[in-house]
């Protein structure tokens, strides 16, 4: 175990070096780049710019494509008809908004590293005792490709991890109110949901609701009520592009889009499935691992007043749990897979 400890912490370490020689070079680049970017063509990119939109006040502009393409140098918006590259609610373009503040490199190598911290102080007892400890989940690729591409699947993987570990520890209030941060995508949210009500635990699901109205009014004050409705169009257009078979921005058919996600929709579709087909069997294997999770909470629940849970149920109750998040919604993209490395050490504990 020993040695298997060293390889983890050489394989974190060397992570961490990449991701700030990765950093360092983009900043690089974009100081001394001759096509003058302002920033990264990247996920923290479309990040920062609607950030600088929220900050003026412009927060819905982020559904319009000529607002957008600058970031991505394009002679034209054609390619984004049905491809906006902004999808998320006011929530997160509140959350994100003080980046905007910040010249996109210092923007970016903090946000990677608020986005790292969360993300092992979430797993930070559950690696405690494992071989290489908090080196075990930053080893991960998924966790470099996080900042590399600077998307939010670190942030949203912790989240989770800290809602259910506070719900099997029995503290209610505490796991409502992380779920309720949830609402930054609220996709992620339906296994936290089903795992609140089967552990049966009300003052959880109170937290949470509330938490998610507030979060969500609060949010509406920064972004403006014509967010939303330029919000739902925007996920509309997407999922109709997605599932018709349109171009992705005028380059990539959406059968290659699609290897993009972890989904079994996306996996079936590529199978050759037809779409009605391939939603038929998400939901089928949704529903049966949504339901096993829920009965292992069900389980634990039973076992809060005197009674004592078998052991390994808890960390396998919570591994099953973070695993099914990502493969409830149809759409959600392969750094999402950040949920299944923060349920390596619960399966390890298993």
């Amino acid at each position: 175990m020993k040695n298997l400890g060293r390889v983890v912490t050489g394989l974190g370490v060397l992570n961490l070096v990449l991701a700030a020689l990765w950093c360092a070079g983009i900043a690089l680049l974009i100081n001394r780049s001759q096509a003058h970017l302002d920033a990264w063509p990247s996920d923290f990119g479309v990040f920062w710019q609607v950030a600088k939109l929220t900050l003026a006040g412009d927060g819905a502009r982020a559904f319009d494509a000529e607002a957008m393409a600058p970031l991505w140098q394009l002679p034209s918006t054609a390619s984004y008809a049905w491809a906006p590259l902004w999808l998320y609610p006011p929530t997160w373009a509140a959350i994100t908004a003080p980046f905007g503040a910040l010249a996109f490199s210092p923007a970016y190598a903090l946000y990677s590293a608020l986005s790292l911290a969360v993300f092992t102080g979430a797993l930070r007892s559950a690696v405690a005792g494992l071989p290489g400890g908090v080196m075990l989940v930053i080893a991960s690729p998924t966790v470099l490709a996080g900042i590399m591409l600077g998307n939010n699947g670190l942030i949203t993987a912790a989240i989770a991890t800290a809602a259910l570990t506070a719900l099997a520890a029995g503290r209610e209030v505490r796991s409502g109110a992380m779920m309720a941060l949830m609402a930054l995508k609220p996709q992620l949210g339906v296994m936290l949901a089903i795992a609140a009500v089967a552990a049966r635990t009300p003052r959880t699901v109170v937290a949470a609701a509330l938490g998610t109205v507030l979060f969500a009014g609060l949010a509406t004050l920064v972004s403006g009520l014509d967010y939303w409705g330029a919000f739902v169009a925007a996920i509309g257009q997407h999922d109709s592009g997605i599932r018709s078979g349109a171009d992705y921005q005028g380059a990539v058919a959406a059968y290659g889009y699609l290897d993009l996600f972890i989904t079994p929709y996306a996996y079936a579709r590529g199978l050759g499935l037809a779409d009605e087909a391939a939603l038929g069997l998400h939901a089928a294997l949704a529903l049966t691992g949504a339901g096993i999770a829920a009965l292992g909470w069900h389980a634990l629940a039973s076992t809060r007043h005197g009674g004592r849970a078998p052991e390994g149920l808890v960390p396998a109750v919570i591994a099953l749990s973070l695993i099914m998040i990502p493969l409830i919604p149809h759409r959600a993209l392969f750094y999402e897979a950040a949920f299944l490395v923060a349920a390596v050490p619960f399966l390890w504990r298993a």
